[in-house]
């Protein structure tokens, strides 16, 4: 018997989440999620228009409260480096709770495309701005480049999975009163 779903889109971007943690990103298909919703597979493609534009959805339904709670938790924060440790730690917990997407290899096809990079963009500008007015004014650096560098090496680095250890050190120097 068919599912009744009281919010469509919803029930949709659920029935995804459970299919690519149950089976993987490769066997995410329309077509299974408009099965597991008892839903008509064209229904899909009204709030859709295809899987990655789905994936994307729960990811972000995800990350929006992620980065609320990350913002209250940083505004009482006044150390760059501890700001800093935060962001990476949070970037981490996202990486590998999502590792079934981010492990596909169709799905990084994907994540590097053009769109992506303008996301990687605006994440890059949200971490910076919690990481700009931490930074201490130096005579031999600009704030804004060094907030923009360290949020960017943060992104890339928690991709790679590299231990905040490794990286702190980094950071450090980056966010001292004299370069």
């Amino acid at each position: 018997m068919p599912k009744k779903l009281s919010d469509v889109k919803d029930g949709i971007i659920e029935e995804a989440r459970r299919e690519v943690f149950e089976n993987g990103y490769d066997a995410l298909t329309i077509r299974n999620v408009a099965k597991r919703c008892g839903i008509a597979t064209g229904t899909i493609y009204n709030y859709f228009k295809n899987k990655d534009e789905l994936v994307a959805a729960f990811i972000l339904q995800d990350w929006k409260p992620r980065m609320k709670e990350l913002t209250e938790r940083v505004s009482d924060v006044i150390d760059a480096l501890e700001t800093a440790g935060l962001i990476y730690a949070v970037l981490l917990e996202f990486e590998h709770e999502f590792t079934p997407v981010f492990a596909a290899k169709k799905a990084r096809a994907k994540i590097m495309e053009d769109s992506s990079i303008v996301r990687h963009d605006m994440l890059v500008k949200l971490f910076s701005d919690m990481l700009f007015d931490k930074l201490p004014v130096v005579a031999s650096g600009d704030r804004r480049f060094r907030a923009d560098f360290i949020a960017d090496a943060l992104i890339r680095w928690s991709a790679r999975d590299l231990p905040w250890e490794t990286l702190e050190c980094v950071i450090n120097d980056l966010t001292k009163t004299s370069l």
